[in-house]
């Protein structure tokens, strides 16, 4: 009867999946009451006689979610072509939960995206002709996130909950908290999806606090480049802002095996205080580091160039609902400051040897050192005007100021350079929609910026846009 009485209490306490961030009832086994050589309390016995006669913990509950963002841009300094519209982001996701068990997939669109396109050039008679080969409109669809994970225990101590989860897959861990920000602000890159395990303890304390860790083994660590300047790498018109759009590192290819035996390691510590509803403050700090981390592969999907790379950013994010709001949906609401650093070593090209690979440094050092670092503030109507088209609209403002500074392992790869931004946008919100027109002015201590025909020549940039996003 004991055996039997255990086991049942076992499967009680992992009845319900914990979200740390929300103070929810959670259906486990109090073991806060438990005295003398009794092996359960009356309390818990009781709890477990109801637990037997619920429906059955297995039955799935699916959701649904996902994100619709376009802009339409009205001036940009770096491009002659503006005004014009753009795609921001297209992304679904499904949420699969019961019981102890869960998993979350999300892809993002890219449209037809013509990414095998070639351009050859055949002459003739002396006349020269240039052929575009390959599919114009092939598409492209990324796994943003693939992961399942499992409750392996939960206990519960009077208010108290203690989650300790196991994921694995193509797993996303997050990043610091920027929502205080307008859209264009120049915001940490955090952590996208790597293939790997993590393993996360999350720790609920009432409704005070809740505090999460959690260490992990990928496949690859997220690592971002800025551009070198004077530009070596070719790439067209000037400095777009912080990471400029270049991951330097690779994930495997789906359902194939890792590029090497390399493996990152990453783990992240977040903290809530909560004051009272709506009113917290919140801390987060992530760290990732890889030896050989993947950066190229050849046509066949063999590894042909790796680095050393370290990703570490944090956070610091303060909202009183009741002076600033908690509606927005692209810019937030609160006060908060964020830093990233990105370390990213000279490459090494790879060389096939058994079962693992010999990595030699090339020629010219092209490793970079960059720092971000920035302030934010944003805040809504909510609380004082609303109702102004729809019941429960507002609107919405942010402001806010960020540096980068990035710095080469050689000068024969770039010149170092500093560059700031200030941000401001003013939309309208309702429900879980946002539309807002976002400025920046950019300045640097070199020429990284370019005018309209992309010669890189100016020391700074503005942007003016309008964005629309729709949460579901």
């Amino acid at each position: 009867m004991a055996i039997s009485a255990l086991a049942v209490a076992g499967n009680s306490a992992f009845a319900e999946e914990n979200k740390s961030t929300e103070n929810k009832e959670i259906k486990v086994a109090d073991a806060s009451n438990t005295t003398g050589g009794t092996l359960f309390s009356q309390e818990q016995i009781d709890f477990l006689k109801k637990e037997m006669q619920k429906k059955d913990v297995t039955e799935n509950k699916i959701t649904f979610a996902g994100l619709v963002q376009l802009n339409a841009n009205f001036n940009d300094s770096q491009r002659s072509s503006a005004p014009d519209f753009s795609a921001s982001k297209v992304r679904l996701g499904v949420n699969v939960s019961g019981g102890i068990a869960s998993g979350q997939v999300e892809v993002q669109l890219a449209g037809n995206k013509s990414s095998t396109q070639t351009v050859s050039s055949t002459t003739s008679g002396g006349q020269t002709t240039q052929v575009t080969s390959g599919d114009n409109g092939n598409g492209e669809v990324t796994i943003r996130r693939a992961q399942l994970n499992l409750d392996v225990l939960t206990l519960k101590a009077d208010q108290n909950v203690f989650t300790t989860t196991i994921s694995l897959g193509g797993i996303r861990i997050g990043g610091g908290d920027t929502t205080a920000a307008p859209d264009t602000t120049w915001t940490p890159t955090g952590y996208g999806r790597q293939d790997g395990a993590y393993l996360k303890q999350a720790m609920v304390f009432g409704k005070s606090a809740n505090v999460e860790l959690g260490v992990g083994g990928f496949n690859n660590i997220i690592a971002v480049t800025n551009n070198p300047y004077p530009a070596t790498n070719n790439q067209s018109g000037g400095y777009t802002g912080w990471g400029d759009a270049t991951t330097t590192t690779k994930q495997a290819n789906w359902g194939s095996n890792s590029f090497s035996q390399s493996m990152g390691i990453a783990g992240h510590l977040a903290a809530t205080v909560n004051f009272e509803e709506d009113h917290f403050i919140k801390a987060k700090a992530y760290i990732g580091s890889q030896g050989n981390a993947p950066t190229d592969q050849d046509s066949n999907g063999t590894l042909t160039k790796a680095r050393d790379v370290t990703h570490i950013e944090a956070s610091l994010l303060y909202n009183n609902g009741a002076l600033l709001g908690t509606k927005g949906v692209i810019s937030g609401n609160g006060v908060s400051a964020w830093y990233e650093n990105e370390n990213i070593g000279r490459t090494k090209t790879a060389a096939k040897s058994g079962s693992d690979f010999n990595y030699t440094n090339t020629a010219t050092d092209d490793s970079q050192n960059a720092t971000l670092a920035g302030l934010g503030i944003a805040a809504d109507s909510s609380n004082y005007l609303t109702g102004m088209l729809q019941k429960g609209d507002f609107i919405t403002y942010a402001v806010s100021y960020a540096m980068a500074n990035i710095t080469f392992g050689s000068k024969a790869t770039s010149q170092d350079y500093n560059a700031s931004q200030f941000a401001a946008s003013v939309g309208y919100g309702v429900n879980t929609f946002e539309t807002a027109v976002n400025f920046e002015f950019n300045s640097a201590d070199t020429n990284i910026y370019a005018d309209t025909n992309g010669v890189v020549n100016k020391k700074s940039s503005t942007k003016t846009y309008l964005t629309m996003a729709y949460a579901f």
